[in-house]
């Protein structure tokens, strides 16, 4: 069988810019699956059934490995779910490799684009997305395969070929039963909410997955859902681009996404540091470097969530506890701490200076309280395997930012335009600013020891491969000692150590509140 492999040297390579202090280095994007891991493909594919005015309908979706997600998160057309009448699709049932049987899924568990229900046409074909949530798997031995995702590559031209992995309608389903896959170009590289491509697909396909290669391993960019027949001239199917707003949608739904949260800074206890040795038995990374645990992206009842590059030991896959952010999502109670433990220190918060466009401390309640207010989300995860570890990361953005914020002192007073801005964080100007692009954004690692509450943040030189370490210095050199206790007052403490430094009067934990 045919399955779009294409020789080496049409691999195309994506350079991202190198970005405004500090950036995101080269990755290749390659349109082949020459060395990729087929099986995450094949076994990510779900084959989706169910009833519209008494008759039988085939169509697809896939699983995406969606870090600190409550929920196992099935992507796929918005109408599959609904009809053009506003009729939801009923008798749903889903099945992938490794099933016996195909799953019932029950009307609450489906999620639909809000703008495309208000109008289920191909008119509001940019919102044609949905998702099924599942129960996830009790044990990480039996966890599902599913696609990783990149935002960054939401932000680039689609400069490579492009794939679809899919079951055709009529599928019988059995051990046996395998997808089909077609590659094919894209042919709007600059459109930015659509993936165009001139693969020929039939009804049914709605649903799979439109993915390249990135980082050696399979990662969705789009979701197809409308064949040539929406192209005027014929020669373009579409999918939905995963970009961050619709990734937001989905990460709500599924429970991954924190909001409207302060980052405090926090003091550590001597068990803390005691079990620093301890833990780095367990911590490395896929160039003998080092990795998080896996347990710093719990989620609390306040819904915080961390940000890092990280490797998954299964922790993620126990019950998590129904969050209020998340609004539509649901889930059992798990073992979470119920709330941060006392911390002892003056009362310190990480905030955006306008004026300085520099993250800067604060005591207590900031006179602007909406600059050290952030969200947190997982802007990339390799793909779910049970075998192997994956990576993934969380980012810090800030909300509805000033217009002109990088060139007018009082551009505070202006209301923005909604686009996030992102913290990046630079060890060479000691200091965290705000950057307009993931690809600009030199993204900071979470570390959580033993059963800390509080997480400390890791960054690498532009250079090198050493990790250091973000601090709060609070010495006499950056600020007074009274001043530490006048709410209000900000002062530019933040810094950064070697993991082997000892800096006095210095704090080097961080709790999501």
């Amino acid at each position: 069988m045919y399955r779009g492999q294409l020789p080496l040297g049409l691999r195309h390579r994506a350079r991202f810019e190198e970005g405004r202090r500090g950036g995101e280095q080269e990755h290749e994007v390659s349109p082949n699956i020459d060395g990729l891991e087929m099986r995450i493909v094949e076994s990510a594919i779900v084959l989706l059934k169910f009833r519209r005015a008494g008759n039988a309908y085939d169509a697809n979706g896939f699983f995406v490995h969606v870090p600190g997600a409550q929920r196992g998160v099935i992507f796929t057309a918005g109408h599959n779910l609904v009809d053009e009448q506003g009729s939801r699709s009923t008798e749903l049932r889903v099945w992938w490799q490794g099933e016996p049987d195909e799953v019932a899924v029950a009307p609450e568990d489906v999620r639909i684009s809000a703008k495309y229900e208000a109008n289920p046409t191909p008119a509001s074909a940019v919102f044609d997305y949905g998702a099924i949530l599942l129960p996830k798997p009790a044990s990480a031995n039996t966890r599902r395969p599913g696609f990783g995702f990149a935002l960054k590559l939401a932000e680039e031209e689609v400069q490579s070929s492009v794939n679809i992995t899919t079951y055709k309608p009529g599928t019988p389903i059995g051990p046996e039963t395998r997808p089909v896959h077609f590659i094919g170009g894209c042919t709007n590289p600059q459109a930015k909410s659509q993936i165009e491509h001139d693969i020929s697909t039939e009804p049914g396909v709605s649903g799979s997955p439109i993915w390249v290669g990135y980082k050696k391993y399979p990662t969705v960019v789009g979701i197809h859902n409308y064949g040539k027949g929406i192209d005027k001239l014929g020669k373009s199917g579409r999918g939905t681009r995963l970009t961050l707003s619709v990734m937001r949608e989905i990460f709500g739904w599924a429970g991954a996404l924190a909001t409207n949260k302060q980052i405090r800074v926090v003091t550590t206890s001597d068990e803390d540091e005691d079990d620093d040795s301890d833990d780095n038995d367990n911590v490395r990374d896929d160039d003998g470097g080092r990795v998080e645990d896996r347990k710093i992206c719990d989620r609390t009842d306040s819904g915080s969530s961390n940000e890092g590059e990280v490797y998954d030991d299964g922790e993620e896959y126990k019950e998590r506890p129904k969050e209020e952010e998340s609004g539509d999502s649901s889930g059992s109670e798990k073992e979470s701490p119920e709330a941060p433990p006392q911390m002892a220190g003056p009362l310190l918060f990480l905030t955006w200076s306008p004026q300085d466009h520099i993250i800067r401390v604060v005591v207590g309640e900031s006179l602007e309280p909406k600059w050290t207010r952030f969200f947190v989300l997982p802007v990339y995860a390799s793909p779910l395997l049970v075998s192997k570890q994956p990576l993934f990361e969380y980012a810090f953005g800030l909300e509805n930012p000033p217009k002109n914020w990088t060139r007018e002192p009082d551009a505070s007073s202006q209301e923005g335009d909604g686009r996030p801005l992102w913290v990046s964080w630079d060890i060479e100007q000691k200091m965290a600013t705000l950057v307009t692009s993931l690809r600009q954004a030199r993204l900071a690692r979470w570390e959580r020891q033993g059963d800390a509450y509080a997480l400390r943040l890791l960054v690498r030189r532009r250079n090198g491969e050493d990790l250091w370490e973000v601090i709060v210095r609070t010495d006499s050199r950056v600020v007074m000692p009274w001043d530490l206790g006048d709410p209000g007052t900000e002062f530019t403490g933040l810094d950064y150590k070697t993991l082997d430094d000892e800096i006095p009067e210095s704090y080097n934990r961080f709790v999501l509140v």
